[in-house]
């Protein structure tokens, strides 16, 4: 559990509250299966913090019989398909205003972020006041692994919806294309890195370290944050 669950409660009519912009914008850049949800989710608790999903993102559309991708805007209560410069400028401006104290979203490189070119643009610009929370998996291996299991259950219907099987059948391993992810991963990482490492306030956080000790994480953040 959050360090900080028992208070969310009492605390969540202050997440109501609309602000010109956060006291501490964030934004949250990582790679696939790097444990992004689980690290929002723990933000996401804290009474003094809003944390968003991945709301600039890709939807495939099927119309055309051949399917292609398209950017979308995906919040709560918003749905955008191909917005324009401007609107996702301003989807963006409404993240920060969901909170008084902290308030940002989850990012994912490297599609993302090269699809939503002013989104980065406009975080770059604002380097003075942002804090990037960067979340790395070092082991890449162990995240191909999972991409594999993870498109195995989207391609088995009975593998998705037996958990017995899904724990305990071998996980069929394409070993060429999880190379190919291997390589893939490695350089990734040194890339995000690079556009991290662009930013003045930037806190760290590892993939093994979140999972094994979430109270630990949950306290950096929130020292990062300036929340309580």
């Amino acid at each position: 559990m959050p360090v900080w669950a028992d208070t969310r409660i009492h605390a969540a009519s202050n997440k109501r509250r609309k602000t010109l912009t956060a006291r501490s914008p964030f934004v949250v850049l990582f790679l696939e299966r790097s444990g992004s949800s689980h690290l929002c989710s723990l933000l996401d608790s804290h009474p003094q913090i809003s944390c968003g999903a991945e709301e600039f993102t890709i939807r495939k559309i099927e119309d055309d019989g051949q399917g292609h991708e398209v950017r979308w805007i995906h919040a709560r209560r918003t749905s955008v398909t191909e917005p324009s410069p401007q609107q996702a400028i301003s989807h963006l401006e409404s993240i920060f205003a969901r909170s008084r104290w902290a308030a940002g979203f989850k990012f994912k490189y490297p599609m993302q972020v090269q699809r939503f070119p002013e989104i980065y643009q406009r975080l770059f610009d604002m380097k003075s006041a942002l804090r990037v929370v960067h979340l790395d998996r070092e082991n890449v291996l162990k995240k191909a692994i999972s991409k594999q299991i993870l498109e195995q259950q989207r391609k088995d219907p009975a593998f998705r919806r037996d958990r017995v099987q899904r724990q305990f059948s071998p996980v069929r391993v394409d070993v060429e294309k999880m190379m190919g992810q291997l390589n893939r991963a490695k350089h990734q990482r040194v890339q995000l890195q690079a556009l991290v490492d662009r930013f003045p306030h930037r806190l760290p956080i590892e993939y093994d370290q979140l999972n094994l000790d979430s109270a630990a994480v949950g306290r950096q953040l929130e020292s990062f944050l300036g929340v309580e």
